[in-house]
């Protein structure tokens, strides 16, 4: 996530001069992403759990057991991506403090 921040404190916009404006335009579009990737999550969530239920109607016990253990490990692995990405968005105020402190200190020569 750092890196989308650099990412746009480093371009260049048209008619934008000053690179902390270019910087609250990073996070504002890393909040919004996250808050329509949030949701898609959500999303994502309940169709696993219509896969749940469609795993239960399988005749095949070693088949269910098989894909309830795979889907298991998905429901993991996506409780993993949201925790991370909401740990993420907790650091965007300190990675906007600390880029726009290197600002500061380009701008004197340090």
């Amino acid at each position: 996530m750092s890196n989308v921040v650099l990412l746009f404190a480093n371009e260049r916009h048209d008619g934008v001069l000053d690179p902390n404006l270019r910087l609250d335009d990073a996070v504002i579009h890393v909040m919004s992403c996250s808050a329509t990737l949030e949701g898609r999550l959500h999303d994502l969530s309940r169709h696993l759990d219509a896969v749940d239920q469609v795993i239960d109607h399988l005749g095949d016990v070693s088949l269910q057991q098989s894909l309830r253990g795979r889907a298991l490990a998905g429901r993991q692995a996506l409780v993993r991506a949201r925790q991370e990405l909401r740990d993420e968005l907790r650091n965007l105020p300190s990675l906007r403090r600390r880029a726009a402190d290197r600002m500061v200190s380009n701008r004197s020569g340090r």
